[in-house]
This record gives structure tokens, sequence and C-alpha cells, in this order.
């Protein structure tokens, strides 16, 4: 093999092969059982179902090691592409729930599959891998479309104005309003983060109806007042608020503590 077919990441045969050995393949170096770069990429990929990657991290490990194997586009080596995905709600919603223990169930609409590429360039594989288990909207005979089968709480994230109309109307014409139906219908935890402005009647209605039958309507706000530091802790904080309500242990949200959390209690 010539240095044509190596990689400068060390991949192939380079990984175990010593170019300086003999004839007979006598060499008096060790072999590379694990890699540094490895070693980043394990650490990167925990970071990352952790809800724990920034910048630092990035910069550490995926960037050193793609500036290593001679990338050169910013798309690839800057942060901000990355977070990109990572700031989705739905993403972080399922990369945080599995940190905490959770099973996750996706089902995707061709909306939503539609949207996560034209806004992260993602296809639907992709964004189905991040959930242990993923449904096409159509299949209507999946278990999450029955009360029997135990779930703790469903999220939808984020909610179009179509599919909130869906569930405050009772339709069940897809595997997600099903889902949705199910789930008021058991008295389990149904919460919709909503995403449009300005509303119209029909919305606030809907909205209305939703939170009449038990729903939770939760758009996706930041919390200012906690004076978040970067786009990531925003996301972030929204991502606990949302799997505390829907009552998952161990969600984290940062309690608002007042303006003046030391002073002594008014008499």
């Amino acid at each position: 093999m010539g240095e044509a077919s190596a990689l400068s990441t060390a991949y192939y045969f380079r990984k175990y092969y010593d170019r300086t050995a003999d004839g007979n393949n006598n060499s008096g170096l060790n072999l590379i059982l694990i890699r540094y770069t490895d070693v980043l990429l394990m650490y990167a990929e925990a970071k990352a179902m952790l809800n724990q990657m920034n910048e630092d991290v990035w910069n550490k490990t995926i960037k050193a090691i793609r500036q290593r194997a001679g990338f050169t586009d910013p798309a690839a080596l800057n942060y901000a592409n990355y977070a990109a995905i990572g700031n989705t709600a739905m993403i972080n919603l399922l990369r945080r729930a599995r940190a905490l223990g959770a099973e996750t169930h996706l089902v995707l609409s061709p909306a939503g599959v539609l949207n996560a590429h034209h806004e992260l360039g993602l296809a639907r594989d992709a964004l189905e891998r991040e959930a242990d288990v993923a449904y096409a909207p159509g299949d209507i005979g999946a278990c999450v479309a029955s009360g029997s089968f135990p779930t703790a709480a469903m999220i939808i994230a984020p909610c179009s104005m179509r599919t909130l109309a869906a569930v405050a109307h009772g339709l069940s014409d897809n595997l997600m309003s099903r889902a949705a139906d199910v789930t008021l219908k058991e008295r389990r935890r149904l919460i919709l983060m909503v995403r449009e402005t300005p509303l119209n009647l029909a919305h606030l209605r809907n909205m209305t109806a939703v939170t009449e039958m038990g729903g939770i309507v939760f758009p996706p706000l930041p919390a200012l007042y906690l004076k978040p530091k970067t786009i990531d802790e925003m996301v972030a904080e929204t991502v606990e608020r949302v799997l505390e309500l829907a009552q998952l242990p161990g969600a984290t949200p940062q309690a608002w503590m007042g303006l003046r959390p030391n002073a002594p209690a008014s008499t």
C-alpha cells in the first residue's frame, strides 16, 4: 500500500501498520490500539448526549480532529454550525431525555422533516437516530396509538398550528394527533411547544380548548430574567423546564430566587 491510500487521520492500515518494518513485518514498535482521536470522539459524543457540548469542548475535540485531517471549510470547523443543530428544541429534548434514562418515541410529520431539512440540513434518518424508537406519521397501528401502552408524557416540539388544531378538535387523523388524543384521554401530560406569531382568533381558541382538556401550551420563550450568556443556555433552560413539566426525574431547571434572594423576610 502506498501513501496515497493512507489518511492523515490514521484510519485504514496506518492504525496497525509500521512503515519501517522489514520484509517479514518485524517491528520494534508498539501497535496503537487506542488512538487519541478515538478518545476525543468518545468524549465529544458523551458531552453531546449529556447536553453539555459547548464551544470550548467543540474546539478541543471535533474542530481539532477536523483541522488535523485537513478541513478548512468554516462550515465544518465552526461551533456555530453545530449549535444550529443542537439548539433545536426537538433534538435537545430527545438527547436530554435519553441522558436522564427515559425511553423516547418519536413521530416526525412531513412538515417537521421539511423544516429540519430547510433549517438544519438534516434528513429524516438523522433525526430518527436521536430517539430510541421512531414511527412514520401514517403508522396508526403503532404502540403509542393505544392507551394501553404506558407512557409518562408527550411533547410536541415544535407544534404547528395545524397540529394544534387537530389536537384541539380530536381529529386523530395521523399518529401524532392520535397519540396526543390518547395522552389526553389517559390523563397524562401533553405539552405543546407552539411555534407561531402573531396569533389569530382560531389559534387562541384552539389553545384554550387544549388547555381545558388538560394539555399544557408552552411557547418556547427564553427565560431572559435568568440572564443567559449564550443561546445554548437559553435553549438548555427551556428544555429543562419542559422536561420538568413532563415530570421526568432528574430535570433541573434553574429556579428564580427573586430580585433580592438573600433579603430577610418582610414582617
